[in-house]
This record gives structure tokens, sequence and C-alpha cells, in this order.
């Protein structure tokens, strides 16, 4: 079922044949919720007030095309309403970019600190790293990705909530 990406929509995103976590879209990525649950949650309200996880960029296969079902929509705040995420040039690692809201600048290292890498992640990716995160172990796909480390001031450590 083909659905809109339209920011501020909250989307239910299975973990796996157990758990499932929530999801948000934003202006140019998504943003994932740090709950593992098996309980519906109704009130959106009580998502949005969640710990965000960590945002990426996903492919169409994600929200368009219906692989996490759309649960409501509620306008973006402002502090999600510029989402960030950096990489470095394939041939020349030591050059930084932001991309910020779809768009591309070239950055300092110390402005990259603390962000999401960028790259355009498949659902199953994102599952798989929502998986690791809550079994405790280093995601492999972001550890290749994050050559500054960002992700281990969030991703790492045994989180079975």
């Amino acid at each position: 079922m083909k659905q809109k990406e339209i920011p501020g929509a909250i989307a239910k995103v299975q973990i796996d044949g157990e758990y499932h976590t929530y999801a948000r879209v934003l202006n140019s990525g998504v943003a994932f919720y740090d709950c593992r649950t098996r309980i519906d949650m109704l009130d959106l309200n009580e998502i949005i007030s969640l710990p965000i996880l960590f945002s990426a960029m996903v492919n169409d296969n994600g929200i368009k095309k219906g692989k996490w079902p759309i649960i409501g929509i509620i306008p973006l705040e402002e502090n999600l309403q510029n989402d960030k995420y950096y990489d470095t040039e394939i041939m020349s690692p030591e050059i930084f970019r932001i991309h910020e809201n779809g768009y591309f600048r070239v950055a300092t290292k110390d402005e990259c600190a603390g962000l999401d890498v960028a790259g355009v992640w498949d659902p199953i990716h994102i599952e798989q790293r929502l998986q690791d995160y809550y079994q405790g172990i280093e995601n492999l796909f972001v550890k290749r990705l994050d050559v500054l480390g960002n992700y281990k001031k969030r991703d790492l450590g045994n989180h079975n909530s």
C-alpha cells in the first residue's frame, strides 16, 4: 500500500517478529524512537515524547511503499525541522559534507561531530540496526559508514527496554 511521506507522519516499524518501535518522517529523513514494545501505542503525543535513537535517510521501501504503516501525523516540532547528516568524499575521506534538509555543503570535521551518517538505507538495514541496538551489539553497516564514530555515543551498550 503506497503512502505519502509527509513530514510529521508517525510510522510503526517492525523490529523483528515480536517487537516494534515508531518512527517519524522528517524533512529529508526519518527519526527512530527508542521504544521496543509488543503493545501498540495509541497516543501519538506519547510516541513523539519518546527519545530519538537515531535518524537516517531511508529509501522508498520504508514509508512510501508501506512496509512501515503510517499511524498518524503530528506537525514536526521546531527542533525536528532541520535534520542533518554527514558524509565524506569517497575519493577524499578528509573532505566532509553536511546534508541539511536535502541540501549539501562542505563542512569541517567538528561541524559533523554528533551527526548521524548520511546514506540511503534500506528498511531491512534499519531494522537490523534496531535489533543490534537492543541486543547491545555494534551494527556493522553503521561502523563501516560512520568514520567519526558518532554512533558509539548512542548505539553501543545493552538496551533491553
